[in-house]
This record gives C-alpha cells, structure tokens and sequence, in this order.
C-alpha cells in the first residue's frame, strides 16, 4: 500500500506507491487528459498572439459539454444565463482546457518516472494537488457522489475515489508544512 506523502529536507515531497497504484494513477491521469482534450484544437505556432485572439472574437460562443464529467470540470460561468455562459466559454475554455492537459502531462511525466518513491518539487506537488481535483471531480461525478455521500458505498470506483482524496489529503498537509515563503 502506498505510503503518504511526506515533507522532504529539501523542501521537495514523495510518496511511496505500489506499481499497480502508479499504474492506476497513469490509468486515470490520461483518461481525464483524453476527456480534456476531445474538443481541444491544438493552436497553430503559426499564429501570433493577435491573431488568435481575433480568432476568439470571431468564432461562435461555445456550448456547455453535454459529458456531465466535463461539465463539472468547465461549469458554466454564469449560472440561469446560457448565452452569457456561452460566451464566456468562447474566450475562457479553450486556455483552461490546454492548462489542464498541459498540468496533467507534467504530473503524468513526474508519476512516469517515479520508481518507487514519486517525489515532486513544490511547484509540481502545487500541480498534482490540482490533476488530483480534477480526478476526483470527474470520477466523484460519473459515480454521482454528492456532498451528502453515502459512506456505506463499497464498489471498487468507490474504493479509488477514497484512495484519491486520501493521496491529495496528504499531499495538501504535506504542503501545509512549509515553511512560509519569504
């Protein structure tokens, strides 16, 4: 069984994992990538900064996601007011969608190349608190748990979803116990 994460003298953190932990964590990183990047259009080099930003202003407001998943991870903005929420996703999605994937892939490289002991920088750990929020929201959400959870639910999903929140709980307390930064 995986071991916390743990405060280093470095200021860096790690825990231990199990090779079929890591395995079901690269497992469910990449889903969520996948999820994220269904309707990405990979921007162009080619374009300047001016150029995809007059893009934005031309294109047509955006759709809410009809996957319930990837609704949670891109809510509407502004809630009873579908047009305005729709605009806001033309000039906000997009950029949140790539951020996500783009930190999903560095904690995805990061988990790659633990064996054993998965040990993250600060930045990278600050990165992998949100990869682990967005795991949650996605499988919290396919298996319809709710703030009103029932703690008697004992399905495997379930059982990952305990195992998720208790690696990003010990993943934040590990952080909480940094020294503040000057």
């Amino acid at each position: 069984m995986a071991r916390a994460f743990t405060l280093n003298p470095d200021g860096s953190v790690s825990a231990l994992l199990e090779p079929n932990e890591r395995e079901l964590l690269v497992f469910l990183i990449e889903d969520v990538v996948e999820l994220i990047h269904e309707t990405v259009v990979e921007s162009s080099d080619s374009f300047d900064a001016f150029e995809q930003l007059a893009a934005q202003f031309n294109a047509r407001p955006v759709a809410a996601p009809k996957d319930p998943a990837v609704h949670r991870l891109f809510p509407d903005a502004f809630s009873g007011d579908p047009a305005a929420a729709a605009e806001f996703r033309r000039f906000t999605e997009q950029q949140l969608r790539t951020q996500r994937a783009v930190r999903s892939r560095a904690v995805l490289e990061s988990l790659v190349d633990a064996q054993p002991e998965f040990r993250l920088s600060q930045d990278q750990a600050h990165e992998c608190v949100q990869v682990l929020t967005d795991l949650r929201l996605v499988l919290g959400t396919r298996l319809g748990i709710t703030e009103d959870r029932d703690e008697d639910e004992t399905t495997a999903a379930h059982g990952v979803y305990d195992w998720l929140t208790w690696l990003q709980e010990g993943l934040v307390q590990a952080l909480f116990m940094l020294p503040p930064s000057k």
